[in-house]
């Protein structure tokens, strides 16, 4: 693993990033969707359950995001990922 990542704080960055990516991913797909007369209940389903799912599959990425080594550049990826929802979301 030290081949590829200087440090466990490198590791734990790498990871975060990926996580932050994926969901982002989740995120917007899920915001592109048609949702023309959808009621609000199903709308906001289709966007929260997508993120349950994730927290799901990768229950580490609730570990890191909550304030683990590696904070600092989980942070500066959420902003990432929420400048991209809102620029979907006011397209």
């Amino acid at each position: 693993m030290y081949q590829y990542f200087s440090n466990k704080e490198a590791i734990l960055a790498a990871l975060g990033e990926r996580y932050i990516q994926q969901l982002s991913n989740n995120i917007i797909t899920a915001l592109q969707q048609d949702v023309s007369g959808l009621d609000f209940t199903t709308i906001v389903s289709q966007v929260i359950d997508p993120m349950i799912a994730f927290e799901r599959q990768y229950p580490a990425f609730r570990h890191l995001n909550a304030g683990q080594e590696g904070q600092i550049t989980l942070a500066e990826a959420a902003q990432t990922v929420e400048q991209e929802i809102l620029t979907n979301i006011y397209k």
